[in-house]
């Protein structure tokens, strides 16, 4: 008798041990599958991309020097062009009177693009350094040979690489072209007329007024 009671002993503790183990790989639960919400990528839908805020590339700048009291620089653009088209452009000069003659450069001449007074694009025509005299003589339309002839409608250049492929276009929206004519006082002008300067001890400009232009 005692014999049967210990096999029915026996059986009880294993049936007890085999549900405890069975309970406890129940509750057991793997890292990768505990907060897999909570670890899941934030959705990338249409609404998660943002635009890049325009990056500026330098300030805007003013007329300057001696030629800024006799000569204007005037651009003529198209008014309106696609984005990260390549637009065509024309600077001239208007002389009020004679005055001395002055050295003008394409390394330091630009066209410039500007949106609410900051400059947000720049033409990226490759500009030698080479200096073009520049007699001011009374008369109107004269074409600046050391200004850009071309503009690409995309923001500043990023530095990081050659020509156009490290520029984004630029938004569509209402924007204005400027041209500026980098020059010095010829040291060769008789100091009577302000040419008591060498090339390269001052440099100004000459900016030409705004032209609006239509991105779309």
């Amino acid at each position: 008798m005692w014999i049967n009671r210990m096999v029915v002993a026996l059986l009880a503790a294993t049936l007890v041990a085999g549900c405890s183990a069975g309970s406890g790989s129940a509750k057991q639960t793997h890292p990768g599958q505990s907060g897999s919400s909570a670890g899941s990528p934030v959705g990338t839908g249409g609404s998660s991309v943002t635009r890049t805020p325009l990056r500026g590339c330098g300030p805007l700048p003013t007329s300057s020097g001696p030629a800024a009291a006799v000569a204007t620089v005037r651009l003529t653009a198209p008014g309106t062009a696609a984005a990260a088209s390549t637009i065509q452009v024309q600077a001239s000069l208007d002389v009020a009177h004679d005055a001395t003659r002055i050295i003008t450069g394409p390394s330091s001449s630009d066209v410039l693009i500007v949106q609410d007074g900051q400059v947000v694009g720049r033409s990226n025509e490759r500009r030698p350094a080479l200096a073009v005299p520049l007699q001011l003589q009374s008369g109107r339309g004269r074409l600046l040979q050391a200004v850009p002839t071309s503009v690409v409608l995309s923001g500043c250049p990023s530095g990081t690489g050659p020509g156009d492929a490290q520029r984004s276009p630029l938004p569509a929206g209402d924007y204005s072209l400027v041209a500026v004519l980098g020059y010095s006082v010829d040291s060769l002008n008789g100091a009577a007329d302000g040419g008591n300067a060498a090339p390269g001890a001052a440099s100004y400009a000459l900016v030409s007024e705004p032209v609006a232009v239509t991105v779309t």
